[in-house]
């Protein structure tokens, strides 16, 4: 079964596939992504959050993404420096603990991220299983990444979510679930593909200034 796509129309990846699936039901198919949270996942993840004393609201962050078997792009990376000033920002308003984590290979934007914060943050970088990331992203008050699969993920574990993108557009990689707030600045077409946070990207003021809008409620975007 063929199903045609016009690849200039700024459609969603989720759009394209539910497509297919309608084809072989023949009819249209609507979901949004949901990964419900197991029970022992949110037991682990409560136990491990006790053992570390923090206790509500905490806010999830994830500074990786990026990385993919057969394919890098850096570029999708919210730089550190601004990233931390965000999660500062966000953490004081909200008066939260902050938690970062990342799979085995992020240790060192983890540590870089923390290196900018202002107030102690757990470390768990690899120290998770993804159902339990799901889990404590779906505790936390806000969880924070850049596109990334964890992001997906969190989105569709029920955690109210902000992605941060840069040079990937959210009509097409964004969450696809109902809550979550994706943080974006439409490309110059004159940049191509010469991305720069710092001239091309979303500023720390604007997006804390979004977050809070969405903190003050529900998100739908």
């Amino acid at each position: 079964l063929r199903v045609a796509i016009d690849p200039a129309i700024r459609e969603h990846e989720s759009e394209i596939y539910l497509k297919v699936i309608g084809a072989l039901a023949r009819r249209e198919v609507h979901a949004y992504a949901n990964l419900p949270v197991r029970d022992a996942a949110r037991a682990a993840v409560q136990a491990r959050l006790a053992e570390c004393k923090i206790e509500a609201p905490f806010i999830v962050a994830h500074p990786g993404g990026g990385a993919n078997p057969g394919a890098r792009l850096a570029a999708k990376r919210y730089p550190p420096a601004q990233f931390a000033e965000l999660l500062n920002r966000v953490a004081e308003s909200e008066a939260a603990a902050l938690i970062l984590i990342g799979g085995p290979d992020d240790g060192a934007l983890v540590e870089a991220l923390a290196s900018g914060l202002r107030r102690p943050a757990q470390r768990w970088a690899g120290a998770l299983s993804f159902q339990e990331i799901g889990a404590l992203a779906a505790e936390a008050r806000l969880y924070i990444g850049n596109d990334s699969g964890l992001t997906h993920l969190a989105a569709a574990s029920g955690a109210k979510t902000v992605m941060l993108m840069g040079p990937t557009d959210p009509a097409r990689y964004s969450p696809y679930t109902p809550d979550h707030l994706a943080l974006w600045k439409a490309l110059e077409p004159s940049h191509g593909g010469d991305w720069d946070w710092a001239r091309d990207g979303l500023s720390v003021d604007e997006a804390f200034a979004r977050i809070q809008a969405c903190l003050a409620g529900p998100a739908r975007e």
